[in-house]
């Protein structure tokens, strides 16, 4: 009986635990919303010249917060959730995590800001997209030429990526898609079709990876933190918040470009640490915002910031770095956007069409949770480090 009273207040010390780290993750938008003005709060008691930006559009405000370190300093951490609107469930969570870690509210010389739900629509709305279906990480474009780009390798799925008949669930629909895939790849092969279809296409409105065919609203914002919160500051890192990419568990760190020359190698020292998008297997994505940011920074700055420099952190849900994983990832894309635009009669179907949705992106095993956020510690102080230098 004394050792099944002296386990209990251990089991029951565990769960409490376990509860303090997934009180982050908030299931409504509402929710998360209240839990970041109360982060603001917690802030404000930190460092009373913090601030709190607000970005108010039709769909709804785009809240910030402007942390500056003890020290008077011209070092600046980024922080974007939201990109893709469903993804800042997860984003939310882990800015909000991070204002309660003494290794962030201890730092002596790095400013912070954090942008928080940059999508509302999405984050609203659980879509990836925002109201006009455009995928946020594909409109960022400098050169504005490639409203006019050439879609002519995501053209050719159209039909496979984009169905009109009505959404339906079930084994039939899933082993169609399934069989439709594997005839895909074997044609056109595996990379050609990621290239194809992840880069991003702006000929059909109502696609998966439809990057607009005109500036969001967005863009405003950007020159607006700029202006305000960047400027000034001569070392500024970017993290973008991401999920649904990779193995199930890992924080994958994904960097557009080419490994040669990238001031990321100066942080992230370990082999394979990150994946460029040059890389064999891997993809570069246009429209970015992250490095559209970075772009915006150099250009509007004119090089005061020279060691801008930024990442995506993606959170690996699915084991798309497999075929099979990608291949469900992309089944779940589909039929959600299909559920939008023709959707399923059947409202079993069309719940459970969503709930494979969001379970891609804002996984509830308390597991991978717990994991994620450990893992974010880790590259996070790596960061820290190296701008405080």
């Amino acid at each position: 009986m004394k050792k099944i009273i002296l386990i209990l207040p251990l089991f029951f010390g565990l769960r409490l635990l376990a509860a303090d780290f997934n009180d982050y993750f908030k299931n409504t938008f509402d929710e998360a919303d209240q839990a970041f003005d109360q982060s603001f709060e917690t802030v404000k008691k930190l460092q009373p010249l913090a601030q709190k930006h607000e970005f108010t559009f039709e769909q709804g405000t785009i809240k910030s917060i402007y942390w500056p370190a003890k020290k008077k300093t011209d070092k600046l951490l980024v922080l974007f959730s939201g990109t893709h609107g469903i993804e800042a469930f997860v984003g939310s969570s882990v800015q909000r995590w991070l204002v309660d870690q003494p290794y962030v509210q201890n730092r002596e010389d790095v400013n912070i800001l954090m942008v928080h739900g940059f999508n509302v629509y999405g984050f609203k709305n659980k879509r990836r997209v925002n109201e006009n279906n455009i995928d946020l990480n594909r409109n960022f474009v400098t050169d504005r030429s490639t409203w006019q780009s050439d879609d002519s390798g995501y053209k050719k799925l159209n039909d496979y990526l984009n169905p009109t008949d009505e959404a339906t669930y079930g084994f039939w629909a899933n082993a169609k898609f399934m069989c439709n895939a594997v005839n895909k790849m074997v044609r056109h092969g595996l990379e050609n079709l990621r290239n194809a279809i992840l880069r991003g296409q702006y000929t059909y409105p109502q696609g998966l990876y439809y990057g607009g065919n005109m500036i969001a609203r967005q863009w405003d914002l950007l020159n607006e933190l700029i202006d305000k919160y960047v400027a000034g500051h001569a070392k500024v890192f970017v993290i973008d918040l991401h999920t649904g990419y990779g193995k199930r568990g890992k924080l994958h760190l994904l960097a557009n470009g080419k490994k040669e020359g990238n001031p990321l190698i100066e942080i992230f020292t370990e082999q394979n640490e990150i994946d460029y998008g040059s890389d064999e297997k891997f993809y570069s994505i246009q429209g970015e915002m992250l490095t559209f940011f970075i772009h915006e920074i150099n250009y509007k700055l004119k090089d005061k910031a020279p060691k801008s420099v930024g990442i995506t952190f993606e959170y690996g849900t699915l084991d798309s770095q497999k075929t099979t994983g990608s291949i469900e990832s992309l089944r779940r894309m589909v039929f959600e956007n299909q559920n939008f635009w023709h959707p399923a009669q059947d409202a079993e179907d069309a719940e459970k069409i969503k709930n494979d949705f969001q379970e891609m992106f804002f996984p509830s095993d308390r597991e991978w949770r717990k994991t994620i956020l450990d893992q974010t510690e880790e590259k996070t102080k790596k960061i820290l480090d190296w701008l405080s230098k």
